[in-house]
């Protein structure tokens, strides 16, 4: 079996040298591990020593994605899954804006149909005024004739069975007509203030409506240009992601244990820790 192992595996393999290292204090940590490693590596430069394992480099290599550069380039990594999501935004900015155009042409025509409005308004004031007027004269004459038929008038509501006689009823709805065309009088002079109120109130609303149209405007230049400007500095980072993601990949690939480091949270990987109990005793104060 021995004989086996020899022809496939140097003697140095069959039987490694171990070196222990003590401290007075704990070494798991970050600063201790880069002093480990570099213990390993000062020992792996060593003439006629062909390979060095310790928990920085378990298999005699330096362990995958501890090198700076990758550790780097990994720091983008959250931001590179959230690439697509923030496209979309981007693009929903973009219809946002453009639904924007299309209420501002839409309160462009508001406007101009607010405008007609006003006049259409304006125009019915006045020839409600002179409509009023009118039936003001009217009444006067239906006024003057009631009081010239009034003995007539007053025999018709005097007539206890003018209800059953046709022509007396007739003659009566006529006079119940002429007495509406007062409360109809009324009722239009009581309209007319509200009339000029609302003639005089849409005039303002015309002048309201070019103000809107002009700060709907400003936001949609405004969300055009933070779009650009986003998406701009979008492209820059996406750019800067993938020349970082090939500088950590070589790195990786390399083996390079020049800039060998362990991050914090490394510490608390349970695999990690599996790892540490071969190389570190138990306090952690030594180290083979």
């Amino acid at each position: 079996g021995y004989a086996a192992a020899d022809r496939h595996f140097s003697q140095a393999r069959m039987n490694p040298e171990l070196l222990l290292v003590e401290s007075d204090h704990d070494l798991r940590n970050s600063a201790d591990f880069l002093v480990i490693d570099k213990i390993a590596k000062a020992i792996f430069r060593v003439p006629g020593v062909g390979r060095v394992q310790a928990i920085t480099r378990p298999q005699g290599t330096p362990i995958e994605h501890t090198s700076i550069p990758f550790q780097i380039s990994m720091q983008g990594t959250t931001q590179k899954m959230n690439e697509k999501y923030q496209q979309d935004m981007m693009a929903n900015m973009l219809k946002q804006a453009d639904d924007m155009q299309t209420t501002i042409v839409s309160m462009e025509k508001m406007s101009s149909i607010t405008v007609q409005m006003a006049a259409t308004t304006h125009s019915m004031v006045q020839k409600m005024k002179t409509m009023s007027m009118d039936i003001a004269e009217l009444r006067d004459n239906i006024a003057n004739f009631d009081d010239f038929f009034r003995p007539l008038r007053n025999y018709f509501y005097w007539e206890p069975h003018c209800f059953n006689i046709p022509g007396c009823w007739a003659i009566r709805s006529i006079f119940d007509t002429l007495d509406g065309i007062d409360v109809m009088t009324d009722g239009i002079q009581d309209l007319i203030p509200d009339m000029e109120r609302l003639d005089a109130l849409m005039p303002q609303m015309v002048a309201l409506m070019p103000q809107m149209i002009a700060t709907m405007k400003n936001m949609q230049r405004y969300m055009l240009t933070m779009y650009q400007t986003q998406k701009g500095i979008q492209d820059q980072m996406s750019a800067m992601q993938d020349n970082s993601s090939a500088m950590g990949e070589a790195f990786d690939a390399a083996q390079n244990d020049d800039s060998f480091y362990l991050p914090p949270e490394t510490f608390e990987n349970e695999d990690f820790k599996r790892g540490m109990k071969n190389f570190l005793s138990p306090d952690g104060h030594a180290v083979r």
